[in-house]
């Protein structure tokens, strides 16, 4: 069997400080053997470093300033950003993007905040890792307008066909975690059924997200299986190449080195 990657979890969120450890031990036990987490907000840069200097032989970690958060952010915290980038072992910028989900959150602070760290990736030579909801075609004119060429992950990727296609076309993998394990997610499984098993990976977005079986529960990466079996069914492909390619996409997506993994 072909190990599993998780390629969105919050590994360093304080919800797994008791049992991190085990969290995953259990995820190995069903050959989950990578995880790749991404930061959220400057103040909490300092606590994903410190998880990847616990576990680095089994992730790989980003630095980003997430739209849901943008309250928190400042513009000192891009400056810090870019920096923290170049001092570390990052792979990625990462969670960015743009949520206009709720009407009320700042729009436009959001899009200044995303498309200066568009702008940073770009000059770094790193993917990103995109939140997307309510705004693919802004997230699009952003990369656009930049002339990203850098690729990388949609997370949660909820959007149509088209949309999917432009942000392939633009070096961009498909995330599909938790929600495409539910039976009422129709319209989900079919863009899961169009697209290429070679445009997507799989995630969890521990502690969120948990698949249907587990909906209630914390989510963790042990749950990625539950992922990887209905994207089988789905496909008509056997687990194990499941596995094989989602991993495999990842790895080249992030430019990890097979010593790393």
């Amino acid at each position: 069997m072909h190990y599993l990657l998780d390629s969105h979890c919050h590994l360093d969120f304080p919800v797994f400080d008791q049992d991190r450890q085990e969290v995953i031990k259990r995820a190995k036990s069903v050959g989950v053997e990578y995880f790749v987490v991404p930061g959220v907000s400057a103040d909490t840069w300092q606590r994903l470093e410190k998880f990847h200097q616990d576990f680095e032989a089994n992730s790989c970690v980003g630095f980003g300033l997430h739209p849901y958060f943008t309250h928190q952010h400042r513009q000192k915290h891009l400056g810090n950003l870019e920096k923290k980038l170049k001092q570390t072992c990052a792979k990625f910028v990462g969670e960015i993007g743009l949520d206009f989900f709720d009407k009320t959150w700042p729009k436009q602070e959001q899009l200044n905040f995303f498309s200066e760290q568009v702008a940073i990736a770009k000059s770094l030579r790193l993917p990103v890792i995109l939140h997307i909801r309510k705004a693919f075609d802004e997230v699009l004119a952003v990369l656009s307008e930049h002339a990203f060429t850098e690729g990388g992950i949609v997370h949660a990727f909820n959007g149509s066909q088209q949309q999917a296609k432009k942000l392939i076309a633009r070096g961009f993998v498909l995330g599909f975690g938790g929600m495409l394990t539910h039976p009422q997610s129709r319209k989900l499984r079919e863009k899961a059924k169009f697209l290429s098993l070679s445009d997507i990976v799989l995630e969890t977005d521990s502690p969120d997200m948990a698949t249907y079986h587990n909906r209630g529960k914390r989510n963790e990466p042990y749950f990625i299986q539950e992922v990887a079996a209905t994207l089988s069914q789905l496909k008509d492909v056997e687990l194990d190449e499941i596995a094989h390619i989602t991993t495999s996409t990842s790895i080249k997506v992030l430019r990890l080195k097979t010593g790393e993994i």
